[in-house]
């Protein structure tokens, strides 16, 4: 319904996905947005582009029609309501019957009064227009049903106020049903009503929040902070006005900073977010064979050589990019079915490593562009793989990995079957089914990542360049903010991904449940809403 109504105040994400592209697009057409507050939802609709938006003009048919058949039922229906009175019991079937054909064949009349004489069974049934006034009645029952004070949002009040420029305030009042004074009144609000939500009726609430001088200074800060070119999200909004209050001495008790608070203080100053936006993995279409081959290849796989838990894994390579340009570029993960994490190795976007010391548990190397090429894949089977409990005793293993050339190149192959295990490829474009690492890692390890990024922003102690800018943080730094993101992923988590990519499932079929349950919601990582895309989010003024 929000969709129908509203598109340019709806999140893509909470849209269907066949609209999702549409919706982005429209959203940043600013010739749309100013004609959706102009026009009717039926005249917006109707003059949008068809070849630009033919889902949402598709959507738009639906939700039209919906609303259509809905209205008249319940309009139909509506008239019976008028037997509810005293008199209710003078009246016969055949009286219904009359009213209901008057209100089907006239929609566009309204049954305004009735009035009753009860000596003489008689009935005055007075048809009236809606922009006509309403009549007194002479009888002794007088007037039933009066004309009800109405509220218009702010796509109607445009409408009129259009009208009234281009004709005159009396033309426009008796077109729309409204009286002249309304008519002069959002007249004199246009400029207000231009900026305003499309579906708001009121301007009602107070202007400015509880704490003005908090609201002010978190102001300042964004404003200082986006004039640097540095990102600032809904979280940092929230941790510096933690900051600030405890500054100010307002008890944590009167205020804690939370996301209503954020959304609501970014509304009264005009700020917005702005989010960087991307398509997503699209599944092939026979991704049904692909899944049901997958699944028969592994299973066939661990029927002939009874792989232990702790033998079983699963390995991804993961972008991480920060707002502000940083030498990590590829950050390769890898973890075992028994929900053991093996050590995090990471490839640096330069051509030496540094030599300053690393935290222990971490493996660092370099490469110029910054890519996972098959010399790096076979060192890291050396290193990481190898060295995992059972390698060095080459214990019958398998690795899944996903169809990057990388891992499909000869050496790869090689390395694997001399450390006497299995290779398993991911069929493309079925990762994010069958990708443990994608399906229940990736987002609360990034979470954590962009968490100790945003702390240290906030700290506010940071090196400046010659030119001025905040220096990027150390190697050795972000190799900490790695590890403590992948300490605080949670080995059920893990293991029960195994289970959901139908890789580690019991044989017998006693664990095939699993593939059928909702995705929970990640125990770390996940306390704060509105992290879920905060590496793409970015505060703005509107």
């Amino acid at each position: 319904m929000l969709l129908f109504s509203s598109p340019f105040s709806v999140d893509p994400d909470d849209a269907p996905p066949q609209l999702q592209l549409e919706l982005i697009e429209l959203q940043c057409d600013d010739e749309w947005r100013s004609k959706h507050q102009q026009l009717s939802l039926v005249e917006f609709y109707r003059q949008l582009d068809k070849v630009r938006f033919p889902e949402m003009r598709t959507f738009a048919k639906k939700m039209l029609s919906l609303f259509s058949s809905t209205y008249l039922c319940e309009q139909t229906f509506s008239v019976m309501n008028l037997n509810k009175n005293r008199l209710r019991s003078k009246l016969s079937d055949s009286h219904l019957l009359f009213g209901f054909l008057i209100n089907l064949k006239l929609n566009v009349l309204n049954l305004s009064l009735l009035t009753v004489k009860s000596q003489k069974h008689t009935y005055a049934l007075v048809l009236m227009k809606r922009s006509d006034n309403l009549e007194k009645s002479g009888s002794k029952i007088g007037q039933v049903n009066r004309q009800l004070r109405r509220s218009y949002d702010v796509n109607f009040k445009m409408m009129v106020i259009n009208e009234a420029e281009s004709s005159n305030n009396c033309k426009a009042a008796v077109k729309y049903g409204v009286t002249e004074c309304n008519v002069r009144r959002w007249r004199a609000q246009k400029d207000h009503l231009k900026n305003a939500h499309s579906q708001r009726k009121a301007f009602r609430g107070p202007q400015s929040g509880r704490f003005q001088e908090l609201d002010r200074r978190v102001c300042a800060y964004v404003d200082e902070k986006r004039k640097d070119g540095m990102p600032i999200s809904r979280a940092v909004i929230q941790l510096k006005a933690v900051e600030i209050a405890k500054e100010l001495n307002i008890p944590t008790a009167d205020f804690k900073a939370s996301l209503g608070w954020c959304k609501r203080m970014m509304r009264r100053n005009g700020l917005t977010l702005r989010r960087r936006t991307s398509l997503a993995q699209r599944l092939p279409s026979d991704f049904g064979e692909k899944l049901l081959s997958f699944q028969r290849y592994v299973i066939n796989l661990r029927k002939k050589h009874s792989y232990p838990l702790d033998q079983i894994g699963n390995a991804d390579q993961t972008s991480v990019f920060f707002d502000m340009p940083t030498p990590v570029t590829v950050h390769k993960k890898a973890c075992l079915a028994d929900g053991t994490k093996l050590p995090p190795y990471v490839v640096l976007k330069r051509k030496t490593v540094p030599k300053e010391a690393m935290p222990a548990g971490i493996i660092v190397r370099a490469q110029e562009k910054g890519w996972m090429e098959t010399e790096l894949v076979v060192d890291w089977l050396k290193v990481v793989w190898g060295r995992r409990r059972g390698g060095l005793r080459k214990k019958r293993n398998m690795l899944i990995l996903d169809a990057f050339r990388g891992h499909l190149s000869d050496p790869v192959k090689k390395q694997v079957k001399a450390m006497n295990g299995d290779l398993v490829i991911i069929p493309g474009g079925m990762t994010s089914q069958l990708q443990v690492l994608d399906v229940v890692v990736n987002k609360p390890f990034k979470d954590n990542l962009r968490k100790k990024y945003t702390e240290w922003l906030l700290s506010g102690d940071h090196a400046l360049t010659p030119t001025g800018e905040i220096q990027k943080p150390s190697v050795r730094l972000l190799c900490e903010w790695i590890l403590h993101a992948w300490d605080a992923v949670s080995p059920k988590s893990i293991i029960h991904g195994f289970k959901k990519c139908c890789i580690s499932n019991a044989l017998d079929g006693s664990e095939d449940d699993v593939l059928w349950e909702e995705p929970a919601e990640p125990e770390d990582g996940s306390e704060d809403s509105d992290t879920d895309h905060s590496e793409a989010e970015d505060v703005c003024e509107e």
